[in-house]
């Protein structure tokens, strides 16, 4: 992501594409928000991150859970200065109490915005709720954005509804625009003087006075935002034609103008940023031009409620009222039933399915070394149920080293409870959490299980950082100054009663010995808690480990596989494994493979530089500063879908091309890109997508796409990505497998599979790790720039865009040669035998 402070100095007027995190946050920086502080969460995360970068500009930090966040941000809104609060939507209801509180307190002169990251799949919430129902009991605003202008606008909008109208302001967000990249025309900079602080004495909140800020929320406050509504930026009518017409709220209303766009209909729709209160006039002036007027949101049936409650009858949701998120294929199949259009019948594609391909741990993770201990102790009896927490520990479950969760901070408690009622089990069982979730909320329960005497043992996995949203800052983290936390977290729960002991996470042996110690000290009543240190492979210091890599002694082999522990390590049925592109070398503990080799034939020799350079291309010019033009323009709206394994770098085809057209004369048009929703986990199956042209939405219809790029072989057989293509869509094939969790190689589809279900499509293969195993991307990039109508565009236009986007020069010249050696490999996918296709095995 681009920083906000190159971002800051825009010039007003200028287009640039922008995720919409990043857009929200520069949208603050611009409005003159003060402060932010927030908890990572996604699809929140990014938009914290990004205020991060500007301190001089904007009061920014990570607090240790939503609601110390929510209270910091009302602290600042107190002193008169306008502030933001961000986490996804479960944050939402942990900091509820407090959010409850700020909807009924006077005391606050600045803004309190509330920036909260939606679910309606959901694909990275473990549950589904809609906040609105929420929020509108407290009478607090709700702002929907519905595209990353709005997104970006809603910062200076909600501020100066917080202030007007002395209330918190929520802008609910879905999680395809948080993550979802898409163009914004920059406005102008403004500075916001502070407000007087009120005074703090006066505003103690009583049960009077909570009936009183009800009242005034009734009668007043609602009412005249609503009135305020009717005439916002937030209410747009974009004019059509025809008989029926239709109501769209947030990034329904989007997905709403891409269906219309592929369908080539000009429906007249009336588009909604504020869902409460609802400019109801406005709406029953819409509603009365036509016999029929269909309403799509997102969520419950929360606007058609509200409506309905309101005399103004829309058809909504009646007949799926489960539907709580509109794709282009729904929103195509609602308005073919009220066209009388025959449904579309979607493309049948033969042949085998793609093996299913769970979430897993990064390569190198150090909480490896404790889900392989915990399934060794399970198999032995010692450990019969595991109790586990929201984060990257989830993903043990996948391994066998995880039996059920409920939300953050709940493992141990919910030990102690089925503990209670059965008392046997104390020694049998384990809670398993992360140590940002023991600082976010789990400490309570370990100040539980002291003060209440329950027996067992509680496992803290500390990886310094709050690791499955991208290793953000955690009260564990090392700073640079010192190297140490400011946070000390076994002496915290030394001190509270809890006997602690720190092991090192990449010892495998040690880790399970210090369980099955704590579980025979659960026998005697005692309660203790394992503290397994290691970094997170995204922070850990690997410069102990510069000038080494890993080998195999082939006459010391035993062919195995014992060190099949990792998905940075190849291994096949007689074969000797090898170390490939994934590998992270464990970060920066003692390497899993090398102790898990019984024979020591795995060991860390010196690097040879010269032996292990590859050959390039030749001298890479710089990147020119003058824009490359196409020599023909592109096609009205090109969409391209690119799909594969998480690590692979499938985001950065998205970010080169947006770069590519960017810099040519189509960037007059729109330019959307997406990623997959939810965990996109190292190993787990990814998808992102861009498009430029006339274009909305990131999620695409199926039969909508004109090239299929697939860096992982198996993956072009998913229904959900093939069904993607038009009929004469394009295939670009990496020619390289993955195998997933638990697949046998004879499970795993082969390359007639392969082209017999992708029979019927242009497709063009390469062996991309073959000639540059740690930059694929960009060798797939290349092979994509050989079709049309990619193939208009400019050579040095793509290598410009390479060049720009790499973040040191040794990775441009890495891409540069593996973006001309995808243009020379690639070849018609009839040609390639099986021969030499590289193999790589996810670890169990």
């Amino acid at each position: 992501m681009p920083n906000l402070n190159d971002l800051y100095p825009t010039p007003v007027g200028a287009r640039r594409v922008l995720q919409g995190n990043t857009a929200f946050a520069l949208g603050a920086l611009h409005a003159g928000i003060h402060a932010a502080n927030g908890y990572p969460g996604t699809p929140s995360t990014e938009a914290m991150e990004a205020m991060l970068e500007a301190p001089d500009r904007i009061l920014a930090g990570w607090s240790v859970n939503e609601a110390v966040a929510v209270g910091v941000a009302m602290g600042h809104a107190i002193a008169g200065r306008d502030a933001i609060a961000t986490m996804k939507v479960p944050g939402l209801f942990q900091a509820a109490d407090v959010v409850a509180s700020a909807a009924s307190s006077s005391a606050f002169t600045g803004a309190l915005v509330l920036f909260v990251a939606t679910d309606h799949a959901p694909s990275s919430t473990q549950y589904l709720v809609d906040s609105r129902h929420f929020l509108s009991s407290l009478r607090i605003p709700v702002v929907e954005p519905r595209d990353h202008q709005d997104l970006y606008r809603a910062p200076r909008i909600a501020a100066d509804m917080s202030r007007r109208f002395q209330t918190p302001v929520a802008i609910l967000c879905s999680s395809v625009l948080c993550h979802a990249e898409g163009v914004v025309a920059i406005e102008e900079t403004r500075t916001v003087a502070p407000s007087p602080s009120a005074a703090a004495q006066g505003h103690v909140l009583l049960p009077q006075d909570a009936l009183r800020a009800f009242r005034h929320g009734v009668v007043r406050r609602i009412p005249d935002i609503a009135q305020w509504a009717e005439s916002s930026p937030l209410v747009d009518e974009l004019p059509g034609i025809g008989e029926f017409g239709i109501v769209a709220t947030g990034e329904a209303a989007l997905v709403v103008r891409e269906t219309l766009a592929l369908r080539k209909l000009r429906a007249p729709l009336l588009s909604l940023g504020i869902v409460h209160p609802l400019p109801l006039e406005r709406i029953r002036t819409f509603v009365s031009k036509f016999k029929n007027v269909y309403l799509f949101e997102d969520g419950e049936r929360f606007v058609e409620g509200a409506l309905a409650q309101a005399g103004i009858a829309l058809q909504g949701k009646e007949k799926d009222p489960t539907l709580t998120n509109w794709t282009p294929d729904e929103v195509g199949a609602a308005l073919d039933g009220t066209l009388g259009r025959p449904p579309e019948t979607p493309i049948s594609h033969p042949g085998v399915r793609a093996p299913k391909r769970p979430p897993s741990i990064c390569p190198g993770c150090p909480y490896k070394a404790a889900s392989l201990a915990i399934q060794s102790l399970k198999r032995q009896g010692k450990v019969e149920l595991v109790f586990g927490d929201i984060g990257c520990s989830t993903l043990l479950h996948f391994q066998g080293a995880l039996d059920l969760n409920l939300c953050m901070g709940a493992s141990e408690s919910m030990r102690q409870g089925f503990v209670l009622s059965e008392p046997a089990m104390a020694a049998r069982c384990i809670s398993l959490i992360g140590d940002s979730s023991e600082c976010h909320s789990g400490m309570d329960a370990t100040r539980n299980a002291v003060f209440r005497r329950i027996p067992g043992v509680k496992v803290v996995l500390d990886n310094r950082a709050i690791a499955m949203t991208g290793a953000q800052a955690s009260p564990t983290s090392r700073t640079t100054e010192s190297g140490k936390a400011p946070f000390d977290l076994v002496a915290s729960l030394d001190a509270e009663g809890a006997r602690s002991e720190r092991v090192d996470a990449y010892d495998r042996q040690a880790v399970e010995h210090a369980i099955e110690a704590a579980l025979r000290d659960a026998e005697t009543g005692s309660f203790r808690t394992v503290v397994l240190e290691g970094a997170c492979i995204e922070v850990a210091d690997r410069t102990a480990k510069k000038g080494t890599t890993l080998s195999v002694d082939e006459d010391l082999c035993l062919l195995c596989g014992a060190c099949d522990v990792c998905p940075g390590i190849d291994t096949a049925p007689g074969e000797t494994p090898v170390f490939n592109g994934l590998c992270t070398r464990c970060g920066e503990g003692a390497e899993l493979c090398v102790a898990a080799c019984p024979v020591q034939a795995i060991s860390v020799a010196r690097h040879d530089a010269k032996s292990a350079s590859r050959p390039t291309s030749g001298p890479i010019a710089p990147a020119s500063d003058s824009n490359s033009e196409t020599s023909e323009p592109l096609p009205p709206a090109v969409r391209v879908a690119v799909c594969g394994v998480g690590g692979q770098g499938n985001l950065f085809l998205g970010k080169v091309l947006a770069q590519v057209v960017q810099s040519s004369r189509d960037f007059d048009r729109n330019i959307v890109k997406g990623e997959v929703h939810g965990m996109a986990q190292k190993g787990g199956t990814v998808c992102s997508t861009f498009a430029c042209g006339d274009v909305h939405s990131p999620v695409f219809a199926t039969g909508s796409v004109d090239i299929l790029v697939v860096m992982e072989r198996s993956e072009v057989l998913r229904p959900e990505f093939l069904g993607l293509l038009k009929p004469d869509g394009a295939i670009v094939l990496n020619d390289q497998a993955i195998l997933p969790l638990g697949c046998a190689i004879e499970q795993y589809p082969g390359m007639d599979s392969i082209r017999e279900s992708t029979r019927g499509f242009r497709t063009i293969s390469l062996k991309a790790s073959e000639f540059a195993p740690r930059n694929a991307n960009a060798a797939m990039l290349g092979a994509l720039s050989t079709l049309d109508p990619f193939d208009r565009i400019p050579v040095d236009a793509w290598e410009d865009a390479l060049t720009r986007l790499s973040p040191l020069e040794s990775i441009a010249q890495g891409n540069l040669f593996a973006f001309h050696m995808g243009r020379q490999k690639s070849s018609p996918i009839r040609e390639p035998s099986e021969q030499g296709t590289s193999i790589a095995r996810e670890a169990p």
